[in-house]
């Protein structure tokens, strides 16, 4: 059985993405949560904000 978390799914797609954890400022943390918050839904919105919050992610300079 394999079951995911929604933490360990935001942690793949951060990799995935190329997005260093330890690099992300403590302003820009709210991102995480909002992903991470998304995951956790399952609905229409998970994919757009999810979507949003990391191409946030890669455009800011941590």
């Amino acid at each position: 059985m394999n079951l995911l978390s929604s933490e360990a799914e935001l942690l793949n797609q951060l990799g995935q993405n190329k997005i260093k954890v330890d690099t992300i400022s403590a302003a820009v943390v709210f991102r995480l949560r909002k992903i991470e918050y998304n995951l956790r839904e399952n609905n229409e919105r998970r994919g757009k904000n999810t979507g949003y919050h990391l191409e946030r992610l890669k455009s800011i300079d941590n």
